[in-house]
Formats: structure tokens, sequence, C-alpha cells
């Protein structure tokens, strides 16, 4: 451990600033555009608004026009029909299928200019939103400034940080416990884990839950960005209805539709330069003084790791140093869904 260099002990003030999501250390290692995510949900909303008599039937019908999403929408809820999730280590074959529906290329652009069109849509009627709520310079289409009952069972876009609510309680056990009656297990948050708490200002509580079909968290659990053993994920947009609380919910929610994500690298060509920070900053902390972007750092390693399919990272001597005095220096606030990670990769 001494070869790293001294050690700092955290700081008692911290800033919750998490200047690298918007650009420089953590946005450098994903991809600058979104990706869509093999997963088309509000299956059969989208199949029911053919047949309403509504403003929004004659905007489903102008799209259907152009785009024949129809032929998707049954084709994926077909596979959806009456599967059961693998056992064990069994391949999940449903998700490399529906995968593969996504990645034909007749039906890719299809799901191109549905989703296109929709997203137009919601720009020009003012549903397309950057942030939840948090007041943040480099995001200024904020939801909380819209009026809820406006959004309702309106189609809106939203981009954010994806949370899994299991990954809250670690830091604000109250918090937790307000997320527990949802709709879905996913979130949608301006900050990470670390930065939901209330010793952060700029955080009011402001989420937005994801409902999906139900499907999505047990066919997609081993995909990023939906991977539980993660638990977070900074890039990702999100289309669906907007729905306002329902008795007991603590939040608003969005009926999944589609979800778009920025990719990480390849570890091949970043895993070496996270390394070299993370040793550079066990050193001499530049960027990471603050608790809060010492602890998001953490997740940077895995995510790239399992990105690039490298399910099982076994670090190497060099590695394994910079890792231990990561682990030692965040101590027990690591968070609990990558400690694993770290622990197995150190194994």
């Amino acid at each position: 451990m001494s070869s790293l260099g001294d050690i700092f002990n955290l700081p008692t003030v911290d800033n919750f600033y998490f200047n690298g999501l918007d650009s420089g250390w953590v946005s450098d290692r994903f991809e600058a555009e979104f990706s869509r995510f093999p997963y088309l949900g509000s299956r059969e909303r989208l199949a029911q608004m053919q047949k309403e008599k509504s403003a929004i039937r004659k905007l489903f019908e102008s799209l259907f026009k152009r785009v024949k999403i129809t032929s998707i929408v049954s084709l994926i809820t077909e596979h959806f029909i009456g599967w059961k999730l693998p056992k064990g280590s069994e391949p999940n074959k449903l998700a490399e299928d529906v995968i593969k529906i996504f990645d034909d290329a007749e039906s890719k652009r299809t799901i191109e200019q549905f989703l296109s069109a929709i997203q137009e849509r919601s720009v020009k009627n003012r549903r397309f939103f950057d942030a939840v709520g948090a007041e943040i310079p480099s995001r200024k289409k904020r939801l909380s400034s819209a009026k809820q009952s406006t959004l309702q069972d309106e189609i809106v876009v939203l981009t954010g940080q994806l949370v899994h609510r299991n990954a809250i309680a670690q830091y604000d056990g109250k918090l937790a416990q307000t997320v527990t009656n949802l709709p879905g297990d996913w979130l949608i948050s301006d900050y990470p884990p670390p930065g939901m708490v209330k010793e952060n200002s700029s955080f009011d509580g402001r989420l937005i839950c994801l409902s999906t079909d139900g499907e999505l968290e047990a066919v997609f659990q081993k995909y990023l960005p939906f991977r539980t053993d993660i638990g977070w994920y900074p890039y990702v947009r999100a289309t669906g209805f907007f729905r306002e609380p329902g008795y007991g919910e603590s939040v608003p929610s969005l009926s999944l539709i589609m979800c778009e994500f920025r990719r990480p690298n390849p570890y091949a060509a970043d895993g070496r330069q996270v390394f070299e920070f993370l040793q550079g900053e066990l050193k001499n902390r530049i960027y990471l003084r603050d608790k809060s972007d010492l602890l998001l750092a953490g997740y940077i390693l895995p995510i790239l790791a399992i990105g690039s399919n490298i399910n099982q990272f076994i670090a190497d001597t060099a590695e394994k140093g910079v890792l231990e005095g990561y682990m030692q220096l965040a101590g027990s606030e690591i968070p609990c869904a990558i400690e694993t990670w770290y622990k197995k990769a150190l194994s």
C-alpha cells in the first residue's frame, strides 16, 4: 500500500458537484450518442391506441402510417407469452431472441423511425426533459417545472440517471422506505445513490419510477443499463407514458415504451486509463476530493468490464494494489452493489 503514496482521510465537507458526469473523467468513458436498448414496453397500451377514438389516436395513426410498428409489437409480445425465467446459469434465450429482433435491419429502421417521430413530437409539445428536478446549470428542461396534470397519460421523454431502489437504503434509509410501494424497481434520478442524501442541498427527493410490463427486470437483469448487480447507470433516456402518483406512491412514474443509454467505451480502450486515474487520485486527490465523487468513481471499472462482456474480472498484481487502495479509502461507504465485484476481482 505504501507504493500508492499517502491516502488522505475523507473530507468532512462534500459539495456533491459530480462535475465529471457532464464532462471529463466519467463522461469520457462513455459514448457521446445514445443507443437504443432492445426493449419495447407498454405494448398493450400502444395496441389499444389504435382502437381509441381520441386525439392521441390521430397522432398514432399518423405515426403508424409512416412506421409499421404494430408488427414489431406483436412479434415481441409473442416471444414473451409463456416465457419462464431460466434457472441458475442457463442462458437467457428470450433476451437473445428479442435482441435479434431489434438488430434485424428492417426492424431497426422501423423502431428508429417510430422513436424519432415520438421524440420529435415530445420536443414540439414541450414534453422532452433533461432533468427530473435538480437545478443543475447544464440542464434547463426540468420535468418538475411542468404541471403534472398536463402530462397525465401523455408520452414524455426524460434524460437522467438510472438507479435501482435497492441501492438507496445504504445512503438514506428513509428515502428507501418511500420507494417501496412504487410500481417498478428502477428509478430515474438526477444523482447517483451517494448523492441522494439530505446533506446534498440540491437533491430534494424528486424521482421518477420506471413502470414496465413486468418482464424487463427478469429478462434483462444481466444487460446494461439494467444490471441489478451494479444498481446505477449514469446516462439513460426514457420514453413513456407519464402517470401522477397513485395511492400510496411517493413519486410519479413513466410507463416505459423505450429506453436509450450511452454505452460504455470498450474496456480494452479505456480500462488502463481508469486504473491510472485511480492510482493518481490515491496519491494526490484532485478530482475525487469529495466523498461523493470518490464513491461515484467505484462504478466505472465494473461498468466498463461488464460492457465488454468481462463478467469475471481478475486483477493482476499492479491492479490489485489500486483496487485495494480504493476499497480502503472508500471503506464501508463503497456502494454495496459493486463491493462484490471488487472482492471477486481481488480473489
